[in-house]
């Protein structure tokens, strides 16, 4: 019989030496029609060839390939950057040919079988076998019921290279230390909510008469499909799946009564009706270490007995952005605990500041500058240590790379030998690295730290933090960032903020912006969300149990201690904090919020808090106006007055309207600055509330620090001091002046930075709830904003009319629903087979349910 040549296309991984001979190999071959392997190479074909059992043969190689196909615009325009594509400096796709029967499908799937085995033996290179180069001939008859899969165990961990997986926790073994065991272990997948549920049952590993909620629970693990980048396939004594995720998944456990008389509910019984709530432990006393295990690795592995691939290929059909590879994977299991390893900073940085006392001695020109030099290498050697954190923080991929490769120690001394001699270099290349890892590239460690140290080596030495504070006119500062989750906290890289009087006031280097996450990166109400009558209370619980306590605490990094000191209203909604550690003048949170102002008198908390935050919203600019320019010691009183009927409408001319009175104003809404009244009504009226007014001069100076001078607005959002609102251009004022109102002035202050944190410009504008509550104290009846609505729904039913009838066509005519389906439905059915047979999909129930299904997905219902 005659051979068919099959085309394959691997993705190979080599060390930095193999790499740069290859790239000779090529740029020498470059100009021949066809490529004559050699070196690595040669290497890599004979060891395919015996590995599989066939002759191999390289046809081509290409280089700088990413591993994470991305369309994102954003994306492409970073790749540009030299240094953002160092480890495609590793990365090759090689175009490789076989002689196989012709029209043998059993070869083709042999093949695939062979290759991603590891019962003969392992493959010596790091290599993947894309899946766009195998046609698909496994037989995978689909079926459009969800069911549960048996899975035989799963495993956490973090993939070493591309073969190697080294496996962290592992359902089998990781929890009998403690005398537990799972089973029933099963997987799920709702591609209508593009959800993969992972269900399984924690026991205690003895012998009991039966099982109730008090020895045995239900859990869960759940994954977006949105979460899972690449699927790699490989085959044991089964078939695994590794599922490499952007994000860990959420992991519940079942609410059922701890009652010794109620039996364990059977997996049968489990639906969409269960309630469950979210939990970082499997069971009580659970080590701290095991509860890292489900947030901090970035590879889901499923071992299977039965050779089905039809839920993959189900799964690939629903998220078509998910790559599939085959591999021979080789699994390295690690201790219980694993090994975690851990860095220090070096205790030169403390010696330093310890003999602050000594150096009084000496010439105070000497003194001044051997301090700044210890200062900004103090700094430096922070930063690099920070940024070493992201990336052990972020994931244990890193970490398990250097145990697995036994380069813990080559690392260490690394970090203390280059730390010294360039820390901005090494800071600079750990930043890069991190970059790489978040988007799921393929990286050696150690190979891309060294080759990007000497990289950024060559380059002018500048610390990261200082790209934006060492511009004049600049309004951003790179401000360290992390994330605090239920398990760890996670460390970011300094990202652009703009600035805020309390940024201004204080050393932006030592401040710390929290975000309060899940580990999804979900908000906490959102992922905590549990349903019954106590779903608040076990909220409440699952915010004492796993954050409550860091926060009061405060965060060590290095030798850093973070505390909090406050957050503007905006981002306290946002689930963001402020913190703050002791910076090279001896300053304290305590004592920076002593000096924003006069504070202390007030005992009400949330109207403290409010207050607070007006020192941390940000601005896009500033000047400095001292106050004597300013009566912002004695405001202006506010100008209030009866309410003016003659511009009410008829039916509330009969009766006077009441309005609340401003004085007793006790919350601040940063956003939208409405604030709360007392439920007392008066008949007077604040016509000024929250508004000042400024000289035409001194707003010129305002234009130039926003560089507006052209668009020469005439009312600006500012801080100042203890004073909140806007200030209006008024032609009146003669020279440099500000004039402010009682109700602008919010606390006692001396600061003399005016904030500008808008000005007046053309703007979207909606009929949102505040504006109307507005126009209903001013006299506009509801009526108005009711007939305003149904206009608008008139206007949008015309717009979706055309819509709205072609897909309700396709309820009563053949043929449109052949088309409807053919378009919008993702199962594989091939529907204009079953037109031709004439199948009435308008009478049968499973098509006209699924039209229906459609329908409202396209309306968004």
């Amino acid at each position: 019989m005659a051979d068919q040549t099959l085309n394959l296309e691997f993705l190979w991984m080599l060390n930095r030496e193999d790499s740069l001979e290859v790239n000779k190999i090529l740029e020498a071959s470059s100009g021949e029609n066809s490529l004559k392997p050699s070196g690595p190479l040669l290497k890599f074909e004979k060891d395919l060839s015996r590995f599989c059992g066939s002759p191999i043969f390289i046809k081509s190689c290409k280089k700088r390939v990413e591993f994470v196909e991305s369309n994102n615009q954003e994306n492409e325009k970073k790749s540009k950057n030299e240094y953002s594509l160092f480890h495609l400096e590793f990365l090759f796709h090689i175009f490789c040919s076989i002689d196989l029967e012709k029209n043998s499908k059993d070869d083709f799937r042999r093949f695939v079988n062979l290759f991603c085995s590891t019962k003969h033996g392992n493959l010596a290179s790091d290599v993947y076998l894309r899946s766009t180069s195998v046609p698909f001939t496994i037989e995978n008859n689909l079926s459009t019921k969800t069911r549960a899969i048996d899975v035989t165990k799963f495993s956490l961990g973090n993939f070493v290279g591309l073969n190697k997986f080294y496996q962290r926790f592992d359902s089998k073994v990781s929890v009998e230390k403690d005398k537990y065991e799972i089973t029933q272990v099963k997987l799920l997948l709702l591609h209508d909510y593009k959800k993969l549920i992972l269900y399984f049952l924690v026991g205690k590993n003895r012998p009991v008469k039966r099982r109730n909620a008090t020895t045995h629970s239900w859990y869960k693990f759940e994954l977006q499909y949105s979460s899972i980048y690449s699927i790699v396939i490989s085959k044991a004594d089964g078939l695994t799946l590794y599922l490499r995720m952007l994000l860990p998944p959420l992991m519940y456990s079942i609410i059922q009564d701890e009652n010794e008389d109620e039996d364990c509910l059977p997996f049968y019984e489990i639906d969409h009706t269960t309630s469950w709530s979210r939990t970082v432990d499997l069971y009580d006393n659970c080590p701290p270490y095991l509860k890292k295990e489900f947030s901090m690795n970035t590879v889901l592995k499923l071992d299977f007995k039965k050779e089905d691939y039809d839920f993959v290929f189900q799964l690939m059909t629903y998220c078509k952005s998910i790559q599939l590879f085959f591999a021979p994977v080789s699994v390295i299991k690690s201790s219980i605990p694993p090994v975690t390893l851990t860095f220090a900073l070096n205790s030169k940085s403390d010696e330093k500041n310890q003999k602050k006392g000594v150096e009084k001695k000496k010439k105070e020109a000497e003194e001044k500058q051997k301090k700044e030099v210890e200062e900004k290498q103090i700094k430096a050697e922070f930063e690099y240590f920070y940024a070493l954190q992201c990336l052990l923080t972020h994931s244990f991929e890193i970490n398990d790379q250097l145990v697995t490769r036994q380069e813990g120690d080559l690392a260490k001394s690394f970090f203390q030998e280059k730390s010294k001699e360039n820390p901005s270099a090494l800071s600079r290349a750990l930043y890069q690295i991190f970059e790489s890892i978040t988007k799921r590239n393929v990286v050696i460690f150690m190979e891309c730290l060294k080759y990007l140290y000497e990289c950024f080596k060559k380059e002018e030495p500048k610390l990261v933090i200082e790209d934006f504070s060492t511009e004049k006119n600049s309004h951003l500062l790179l401000i360290k960032r992390s994330i605090l989750t239920p398990t760890h906290m996670i460390l970011l890289p300094p990202q652009p903020t703009l600035k805020s009087r309390a940024l201004r006031d204080c050393e932006f280097d030592y401040s710390l912006r929290i975000s309060i996450r899940d580990v999804n990166m979900d908000f906490i109400h959102f992922s905590t969300k549990a349903y019954g009558s106590d779903s608040m209370e076990r909220q409440r619980k699952f915010f004492n149990d796993h954050y409550r306590g860091a926060l009061l605490k405060g965060f060590s990094i290095g030798k850093r201690n973070y505390k909090y000191i406050g957050s503007s209203t905006s981002q306290l909604k946002g689930h963001g904090l402020w913190f703050y550690a002791q910076d090279t003048k001896g300053r304290t949170s305590d004592d920076l919020r002593k000096q924003f102002g006069s504070l202390e008198k007030i005992r009400f908390v949330p109207k403290y808090m409010a207050r607070m935050g007006q020192t941390f919203s940000q601005s896009i600019g500033c000047i400095e106006v001292p106050q004597h320019w300013t009566n912002v010691k004695d405001p202006d009183d506010d100008i209030e007055g009866e309410v003016i009927t003659e511009f009410l409408t008829f039916h509330e001319e009969k009766v006077k309207k009441k309005f609340l009175k401003e004085e007793q104003n006790e919350e601040d809404d940063e956003k939208n600055e409405v604030e709360e009244k007392s439920t007392e009504k008066v008949d007077r009226y604040n016509f000024s509330d929250g508004i000042g007014r400024i000289s035409p001069e001194l707003a010129e100076e305002v234009y130039k620090a926003l560089d507006v001078v052209d668009q020469r607005p005439s009312a600006v959002q500012i801080r100042y001091a203890g004073c909140k609102g806007m200030l209006v251009v008024d032609p009146r004022l003669k020279g440099k002046e500000i004039l402010f109102r009682k109700s602008m002035k919010k606390f006692d202050s001396d600061h003399n930075s005016l904030e500008i944190l808008k000005f007046s410009e053309k703007r979207s504008c909606f009929l949102n709830r505040p504006f109307i509550t507005i126009l209903e104290q001013l006299g506009v009846i509801k009526e108005v904003f009711l007939k305003l609505q149904k206009e608008m729904i008139q206007i949008f039913l015309k717009l979706q009319k055309e819509m709205i009838q072609k897909h309700i066509s396709s309820l009563f005519h053949e043929y449109e629903a052949y088309e409807f389906l053919n378009c919008h439905s993702l199962l594989r059915f091939d529907f204009f087979k079953m037109y031709n047979e004439g199948i009435c999909f308008t009478e049968d129930p499973l098509f006209r349910s699924m039209i229906y299904a459609l329908f409202q997905k396209q309306l968004g219902m």
